[in-house]
């Protein structure tokens, strides 16, 4: 990935938002949000929305152009039902623990892949935070992965 004409060579953590009631929308890069946009207000999200990674499409679905793709990784993709608050995606960005998305959850996701693809792991790192609710959220994260271990055993 080259961002202007200089190589991409360490993790960027992207989140990109959006609200239907107001249509306003914001992308995040590394924790910092860009200027508000109007999207779609009123709009919504299908009840089968098709979800590409790593390549830009044409149309719906499809249209697909080789020299459109993605180069680099891609993980911890997620997909919530409503807008995460700033230091929710600060914390996300830093590695703390979290809530998977409930629309769209990168750890149970079946999905397909096409050409030349390598599925691996990704390296986890956890600084610390000073935010209240990132914290609470963390601890959510723990209780429910504890629970659903527990309930697994």
């Amino acid at each position: 990935m080259v961002a202007g004409d200089k190589p991409v060579t360490e993790w960027n953590h992207l989140c990109a938002t959006w609200e239907s009631a107001s249509g306003q929308a914001q992308v995040w890069v590394n924790s910092v949000g860009s200027m508000w946009k109007g999207i779609s207000r009123g709009g919504s999200v299908g009840p089968l929305p098709s979800v590409v990674l790593g390549q830009d499409q044409d149309n719906y679905g499809g249209g697909f152009n080789i020299d459109d793709s993605f180069q680099g990784q891609i993980s911890d993709v997620h997909l919530w039902d409503h807008v995460l608050q700033p230091c929710q995606i600060h914390g996300i960005s830093q590695g703390f623990p979290y809530l998977q998305g409930n629309v769209l959850n990168w750890r149970a996701m079946s999905y397909s892949v096409g050409g030349y693809v390598i599925v691996g792991q990704k390296l986890d790192l956890r600084p610390h935070s000073s935010c209240a609710a990132e914290k609470q959220w963390a601890r959510e994260a723990v209780n429910t992965t504890e629970t659903s271990m527990s309930n697994e055993i």
